[in-house]
């Protein structure tokens, strides 16, 4: 049996190691009482829909793959973080919304936007002010993804806004893949095999493909062509094309 001072002696250091560890916030993602103790390590979690992420997890997995929906972060305390994966087989992205009215990155709301990114958020709530979330790393996939043309260029027929090379299948010339929402500056490789595709701005009125609008406006690719479409203003897409031998052209004029 031990001896009763041995018994004290550990008891006095348990309980002035936990005085130590009385401190405002988390570290290294283990929540921190304020009276002292460390709280069981952070969960995790994957969820398809949409989901309040609770004080005890600090990892979200999800898979937007059937749609877009949005997470609802934590009740804001100094030091908390969350990594939130998007994992989805589309071109979905999550929101990530602060409760009430608290703010992430000084907005109301922030999108994790395709397949592949992930995002780190921590809320800094100093005593006496106002909380606050912010974005401190965000990392995209490679940029690299596979796309079909669909009839009317939905789901699998856009492309996503992190896109930089896209290599396109389709199964019938008058089928349709979407560029994502004019960035400019931004840029993108679009390649496809042995059948073309219709390819379509974002807003076939009133953003253009090499100056050429319209409702439905479009321009036909031939098979076996890598495109280049670059973002010039927030309402036009220029854009060439090379064909298997590699002979440069421009893509055709949008048109309905």
């Amino acid at each position: 049996m031990k001896h009763p001072c041995y018994l004290l002696l550990c008891l006095t250091a348990f309980i002035a190691l936990s005085a130590a560890s009385t401190t405002y916030g988390q570290s290294a993602n283990l929540p921190v009482h304020r009276n002292g103790g460390v709280a069981p390590v952070l969960s995790s979690t994957k969820v398809t829909a949409a989901y309040t992420i609770r004080d005890d997890e600090a990892i979200v997995i999800a898979d937007p793959t059937a749609g877009a929906f949005t997470l609802t972060l934590p009740n804001p305390s100094h030091g908390r973080t969350v990594v939130v994966k998007n994992i989805g087989a589309g071109t979905y992205g999550v929101t990530l919304d602060p409760p009430g009215t608290t703010t992430i990155e000084g907005a109301s709301t922030y999108t994790v936007a395709s397949t592949l990114q992930s995002v780190t958020a921590f809320c800094y709530a100093p005593r006496g002010g106002t909380a606050v979330w912010y974005v401190i790393d965000a990392t995209r996939g490679s940029g690299v993804q596979a796309r079909t043309a669909t009839t009317d260029g939905s789901t699998t027929g856009t492309i996503s806004a992190d896109a930089t090379h896209v290599t396109v299948t389709s199964d019938n010339v008058d089928k349709i893949i979407v560029l994502p929402a004019p960035v400019v500056g931004k840029q993108i490789r679009i390649h496809n095999g042995a059948t073309g595709y219709e390819l379509r701005s974002s807003a076939p009125a009133t953003i253009a493909i090499n100056g050429g609008t319209g409702a439905a406006a479009e321009s036909a690719i031939a098979a076996d062509s890598t495109c280049v479409l670059i973002c010039v203003t927030t309402t036009a897409w220029k854009g060439y094309f090379m064909n298997a031998a590699g002979t440069l052209a421009a893509v055709q004029v949008a048109a309905p």
